[in-house]
């Protein structure tokens, strides 16, 4: 299990209302979850959830997040999530996809 911070540099340049994040876990597994324990944005209802999938990016299996916030983000964007994967081998840090995972 991993927790992680997503600030900004997290946010979709294409889509203010989406936040992308890759983990390098080195597993394919499908089973996967994700909560959001903090943020520093006004609770509750500013964002649609989180969601995690087995991905391959830049040639590295591991999980894609996504959160989907209710209005753009703000430039003091925080997002605390903690991550979980079947099979997981590692959790480094995370690293911002512009776009889906």
């Amino acid at each position: 299990m991993g927790r992680f911070e997503l600030d900004s540099s997290f946010v979709d340049t294409g889509d203010p209302h989406f936040v992308d994040a890759f983990i390098a876990t080195g597993s394919m597994n499908s089973q996967c979850l994700t909560t959001i324990n903090d943020s520093t944005l006004p609770w509750p209802g500013q964002t649609s959830g989180a969601y995690c999938d087995q991905v391959v990016h830049d040639g590295v299996q591991g999980l894609g997040i996504g959160v989907l916030l209710a209005n753009p983000a703000p430039p003091d964007l925080m997002l605390v999530i903690t991550v979980w994967q079947k099979g997981a081998q590692q959790y480094p840090d995370a690293v911002p996809c512009d776009g889906p995972c």
